[in-house]
């Protein structure tokens, strides 16, 4: 009888079993949350309860959702996972959609139309167009500027300008309402965050960016962000404050940016956080940095990520320790792709595929670096695939004959001509001189 007396101490104090809670539209937060017909509300309540080895799962729908802080603390064989069943339908925003059919034109102005707003707004974004409004200071000479909102808080009104002249109902028009971060991780151990969008995050005070990026981790331990997606963010995701062995993987960054403040980054890695890795993320359409190493950042690595048409896009700064960048785009960026050379030694450049202008601490043949004058024909960059075509001039030419740049070559890609000839073609050349002769 102690003996079993004994066993179920020790069960209740070192539970065997983990849990999983879900969080659901539809759900109520005096629920227990352990199924999804008692899902929880809110996501607040839920990770009130997590434990090591439990599961949050958070089931398709929109949260609007204000800097959560999350303390909660896993171990290395229980980590804790605050998950999404589809990245593309379970949606952490800070955001709400406006009314469009509310906006009249304003009495004098030609392109300005305003709409009750009973929120304070901190942001608004053109979704259709994939565009961040400006901030006018006033509502004066908003007729001269596309692209522009005023928020009149005395009245509670907004006022919009967009960015074809046209009125707000030929749009989708978002503002941000709840200011700050959307997740806010301090001193969180062994933490997985898979599988979830984050939208619509700023700061209050628009100089204080970095106070606006919707996940940002503070002196965590452990820490796996995957398979997330963020847009039209001020930043994406922060990792900062001496966190420790961080990794972002397989993530989407888009229009996450920050006008007037130079140093965000759509994924940036700072505050001597230490074993850093950046893998298989995509990252594009910023005009900040795509992803930067920063401040401190010591044992970077930057592994497989593709970073289009950004401002700066991969940039290793003032870090330290190691640091590896291996089989990484970088192309369209408008100040420069690629720079190592403000980031200490040693470092690495292995196999990565960057335009000029780049900064490369160590250009070996097995970096692919390219200029407009000499095109490496991609196989189909507008869709982000960087493989090269059977007939580029790079085949073969990086060590021991192998191929430099991200991919190695393959004879796996095969472009079909509109002739209906049963030929195959490495390169696209055949197919559009095909189609020209055909036209």
């Amino acid at each position: 009888m102690r003996i079993f007396l004994l066993i179920i101490l020790c069960l209740l104090m070192n539970p065997v079993f983990s849990m999983e809670y879900f969080v659901g539209p539809d759900g109520n937060d005096s629920n227990s949350g352990n199924s999804r017909l008692k899902a929880l509300k809110t996501i607040s309540r839920a990770v009130k309860h997590l434990q090591p080895g439990d599961t949050l799962t958070i089931l398709p729908s929109e949260y609007l959702q204000q800097a959560l802080n999350i303390t909660c603390k896993g171990t290395a064989d229980k980590p804790i996972t605050i998950r999404g069943t589809s990245r593309d339908f379970c949606i952490i925003k800070s955001w709400v959609r406006i009314d469009s059919s509310k906006f009249s034109r304003v009495p004098g102005k030609k392109f300005v139309f305003v709409a009750p707003q009973k929120s304070p707004v901190y942001n608004m974004t053109e979704t259709d167009n994939r565009l961040m409004l400006q901030p006018a200071p006033a509502i004066e000479d908003m007729d001269q500027f596309r692209g522009s909102y005023f928020y009149d808080g005395k009245k509670r009104q907004i006022y919009v300008h967009c960015s074809d002249g046209l009125a707000p109902d030929k749009h989708s028009l978002k503002t941000t309402v709840l200011p700050g971060y959307i997740f806010l991780l301090k001193k969180a151990k062994h933490v997985i965050i898979k599988d979830l969008t984050f939208c619509g995050s700023y700061p209050e005070i628009p100089r204080y960016a970095g106070w606006g990026v919707p996940l940002r981790a503070m002196g965590t331990t452990n820490l796996i962000i995957d398979n997330c997606a963020f847009f039209f963010n001020c930043g994406g995701v922060s990792i900062s404050s001496r966190s420790l062995n961080s990794s972002v993987k397989n993530c989407l960054f888009s229009n996450n940016q920050a006008d007037g403040y130079g140093e965000i980054a759509q994924l940036i890695f700072s505050g001597n956080s230490v074993n850093n890795l950046a893998e298989n993320n995509i990252i594009f359409d910023g005009n900040n940095h795509g992803l930067r190493f920063y401040s401190g950042a010591k044992n970077c690595t930057a592994i497989g990520n593709i970073i289009v048409n950004d401002r700066i896009g991969l940039y290793f700064k003032a870090s330290r320790g190691k640091r590896l960048a291996e089989r990484n785009v970088v192309v369209n960026c408008k100040v420069t792709n690629y720079s190592d050379l403000m980031g200490g030694r040693p470092i690495k450049d292995l196999y990565n595929t960057f335009a000029s202008p780049s900064n490369v601490f160590d250009p070996n043949k097995s970096n692919l670096i390219f200029s407009k004058k000499l095109a490496p024909k991609f196989c189909d960059p507008d869709s982000l695939d960087f493989r090269l075509q059977g007939d580029s001039s790079f085949i073969g030419k990086g060590p021991d004959g192998k191929t430099p740049g991200a991919y190695q070559y393959k004879k796996n890609v095969f472009f079909v001509s509109p002739d209906f000839e049963n030929k195959i073609a490495e390169s696209i050349l055949p197919s559009l001189i095909t189609v020209s002769n055909k036209l």
